[in-house]
């Protein structure tokens, strides 16, 4: 209605409502004008960037199966920008749908525990923390590298053990010191007395600064 008829309400825009049952303002009638609110601009854009990222993925999936790594890579590398905008809801119903719904195929551990870890701090992030222990709980971590206990200590705010962790995980492949002050994953971490004192070791231990080390002043 915006995009082709300067929001006012037509008679196809009637007929399309009623038929899928869309409730309308008591005001809404031929001929009248539409408003659409921060909320509802908000909500449309999750719906067709979510039924965008769905489709191309599953398309994607389809069309070249041997690339599913790299189809998964990047359903990873989006889901993490939205969750550094904050975007956290659109990021939970997607990786939701290619976590649960859809057959991992020949996905490795690594993949899916990432996709777990954004998934539960997601949850958490929206303050729905027992939908995130409860998440990590579904999945057995004993053998998988130090990131991933690193990320559960985190998540579920025991940065005692995540001291301890923050030891040995930035020497793991996979994540870079400054991984730990710029990820999402870390924020609540990096505000606790726990993470000062592991700064202040630092310093202690060696000459390197904190920039050097990745670890902000």
């Amino acid at each position: 209605m915006f995009v082709h008829a300067n929001a006012r309400v037509s008679s196809q825009y009637l007929r399309v409502c009623k038929n899928n049952k869309v409730p309308l303002a008591a005001d809404c009638r031929l001929g009248s004008k539409l408003t659409a609110l921060k909320e509802y601009f908000e909500a449309s854009y999750s719906i067709l960037v979510e039924i965008g990222v769905k489709l191309g993925i599953v398309l994607w999936r389809k069309a070249a199966p041997q690339e599913q790594p790299q189809a998964d890579a990047h359903l990873i590398d989006l889901t993490l920008k939205l969750i550094e905008s904050e975007k956290y809801s659109l990021a939970k119903m997607i990786l939701e749908s290619f976590l649960f719904s859809i057959p991992a195929g020949n996905r490795n551990e690594s993949i899916s525990g990432t996709m777990v870890i954004n998934l539960a701090q997601c949850s958490k992030w929206l303050g729905q923390e027992q939908d995130c222990h409860d998440l990590l709980k579904r999945f057995d971590w004993s053998a998988t590298s130090p990131v991933y206990n690193l990320a559960i200590a985190v998540l579920n705010d025991d940065f005692t053990t995540s001291q301890k962790l923050m030891r040995i995980a930035p020497d793991a492949e996979n994540i870079d010191k400054r991984d730990i002050e710029s990820w999402p994953l870390f924020r609540e971490f990096r505000k606790s007395r726990e993470y000062e004192a592991l700064k202040a070791e630092i310093m202690q231990d060696t000459s390197q600064s904190f920039k050097e080390t990745g670890l902000p002043a």
